[in-house]
C-alpha cells in the first residue's frame, strides 16, 4: 500500500503574503481548508465529508486509527473490486484483513489518485475511517462545537494557533502522530497519578488498562462502586466502570471521569477470544503503544483541540459555542504546498 500523495487543486489566484510575511518574525497562522462534521445517530462520534472517486461520502473521524480505510459495505455499493494487499490489519476482536481497494480519494482541494486504501469489514454505517494518515502533514483543528475539521499550514508562531476566545488553554507534548507510530500519545493525570493516554476521537467511551487501575487504585470488578460492564472473552473477564474524582490534560480539568476498566486478555494468552468493543485496546497494544488509558468521545466532544504539528504539542480548551471568527487567513495557491498530506 502506497503512503497518500495528495496533488493540490488551484484556487482562486490572490496576490502572495510577501509583503506581510516580511513585516512579521514568522508568518501568522493559515487555514488550508475545512471540512464539516456530522454527528453520527444516537451517539458522540462525528464522520468528516470527503470523497471517493468524485462521490460525497462520511468517513469516522478516527485520530486513534492507524490508517485511512473504507467499509466493505461502501466497496460493494460503489461496485469497487477488494484484492489482496502487503498490508494485514487487525482489530481487538482478533479480526483481519489484508483486502485492499484502489480509488480516487478528495479531502477538501485535495485529491489523491489512484490510492490503494485498506478495506475494513468491520466498520458499519459510515463509509470508512478517516484516521491519523492523512492529517500529519499539517495541523489540525478540531472544533466539535462547530463541527468543523480544519487543516492548517504549519509554518506558523509557535504558541500562537489558539484563535479562539477561551479563557483557559492547556499545551501539552505528545509522541506519536508520526509514521510508524499513528497513535497521539499525551501525558495527563488521573486523580493525581501521572499515566499516559492516546486521543482516539475514534472511541465512544474512555478506557483505563486494568493492570493500571489495579497498580494505582487497587481497583478490582469486585470494589465497592465499581459497575458491572459485561464480560471479555469465552473464559468471562470482567469489565467495569468506574468513576474517578478528576482528569487532568495540562490545565484543563475535567471533573468525575467515567472510564471502562478494560482486563489484559492478550497478555494472558487470550489473544483469539477477544469479544469488545473494536476500540478498546488490550495490554500489548498499551505497552507497544505507551499508553494505559484511552480518551474518547465522551470526554473529547466537551473539549476543543489544535494539533501543532511541528511544535509536537496538542493544544486543548473547553468547547465554546461562541464564534471563533475572525477566523485565520485562508490559505491561497501560492501558500499551500503540493506536498504529500501524509507519511
Amino acid at each position: 500500500m502506497r503512503p497518500f500523495r495528495f496533488a493540490l487543486l488551484m484556487l482562486a489566484a490572490t496576490a502572495c503574503f510577501a509583503g506581510a510575511a516580511q513585516a512579521q518574525q514568522c508568518p501568522t497562522l493559515t487555514r488550508a481548508f475545512s471540512l464539516d462534521l456530522f454527528p453520527l445517530p444516537n451517539e458522540s462520534r462525528y464522520a468528516a465529508g470527503i470523497t471517493v472517486n468524485g462521490q460525497p461520502r462520511r468517513f469516522l473521524l478516527d485520530t486513534g486509527g492507524a490508517f485511512t480505510a473504507i467499509s466493505m459495505p461502501l466497496v460493494t455499493q460503489m461496485g469497487l473490486k477488494p484484492v489482496n494487499g502487503r498490508i494485514r490489519m487487525y482489530d481487538t476482536l482478533g479480526r483481519s484483513s489484508d483486502l485492499q481497494v484502489t480509488v480516487d480519494l478528495g479531502i477538501g482541494p485535495l485529491n489523491a489518485k489512484a490510492q490503494e486504501i485498506p478495506v475494513n469489514p468491520n466498520v458499519q454505517g459510515v463509509g470508512g475511517l478517516l484516521a491519523g494518515d492523512v492529517m500529519q502533514n499539517y495541523d489540525i483543528d478540531i472544533d466539535f462545537a462547530a463541527r468543523k475539521l480544519s487543516y492548517f499550514l504549519t509554518s506558523h508562531c509557535d504558541g500562537k494557533v489558539v484563535y479562539w476566545p477561551t479563557t483557559i488553554i492547556a499545551a501539552v507534548p505528545y509522541h506519536g502522530w508520526t509514521r510508524g507510530n499513528f497513535h497521539m500519545n499525551v501525558p495527563v493525570k488521573i486523580d493525581g497519578h501521572d499515566v499516559t493516554a492516546t486521543i482516539d476521537t475514534g472511541a465512544t467511551s474512555s478506557t483505563l488498562d486494568a493492570d493500571t487501575a489495579h497498580q494505582l487504585f487497587d481497583l478490582t470488578p469486585d470494589s465497592p462502586g465499581a459497575v458491572p460492564l459485561g464480560t471479555m472473552g469465552n473464559d468471562s473477564h470482567k469489565v467495569f466502570g468506574w468513576t474517578f474524582k478528576t482528569l487532568e490534560i495540562g490545565g484543563i480539568k475535567i471533573n468525575n471521569p467515567r472510564m471502562r476498566v478494560i482486563p489484559d486478555l492478550v497478555a494472558k494468552g487470550n489473544k483469539d477470544d477477544v469479544s469488545a468493543d473494536s476500540h478498546i485496546r488490550m495490554r500489548s497494544a498499551i505497552e507497544s503503544m505507551g499508553f494505559t488509558m484511552l480518551i474518547g468521545m465522551d470526554i473529547l466532544r466537551k473539549l476543543h483541540l489544535y494539533i501543532a504539528s511541528k511544535e509536537g504539542k496538542l493544544y486543548v480548551t473547553p468547547a465554546s459555542d461562541l464564534p471563533s471568527d475572525p477566523a485565520p487567513a485562508p490559505a491561497t495557491a501560492a501558500s499551500v504546498p503540493a506536498a504529500p498530506i501524509a507519511h
